[in-house]
């Protein structure tokens, strides 16, 4: 060792710089209130929503869930974004949700693609063109 002492927590061998815990003892002490780590609570589990067999991540629910449950305060509840609810590609023939400019992902991500080329100046022109196809 240094000059500096050892870490106090027991069988660590870093270095206490600059007080009385490593780095890595510091900051978990500082992030989770603990020194000891913290296990892994729900290794193993399945995501307590009904029907669901998903892995649980946080909260014994799965990630899809604990979407849910950060987006609307309750992880049975599904919805979709305001902007796209009930609204459909301008392209014919498509039929899916729009993301962007009334256009859906795929017809967004061709537009986008085309336009960096020089192709096409706006959506509407990329609308127009796509249709009389």
């Amino acid at each position: 060792m240094g000059k500096y002492k050892k870490c106090a927590v027991p069988d660590c061998e870093k270095e206490a710089k600059p007080g009385t815990y490593c780095w890595m003892h510091y900051a978990r002490l500082r992030r989770t209130n603990r020194l000891d780590k913290d296990p892994y609570i729900n290794k193993g589990q399945t995501c307590k929503m009904e029907g669901c067999n998903n892995p649980a991540k946080n909260k014994g629910v799965c990630v899809m869930h604990d979407g849910r449950w950060r987006r609307n305060g309750d992880p049975a509840i599904v919805t979709k974004p305001a902007s796209v609810r009930g609204m459909i590609c301008h392209i014919k023939g498509c039929g899916l949700d729009t993301r962007a400019a009334n256009l859906c992902r795929k017809h967004y991500a061709n537009y986008l693609f085309h336009r960096d080329k020089g192709r096409y100046i706006s959506h509407q022109d990329y609308i127009e063109r796509k249709n009389a196809e």
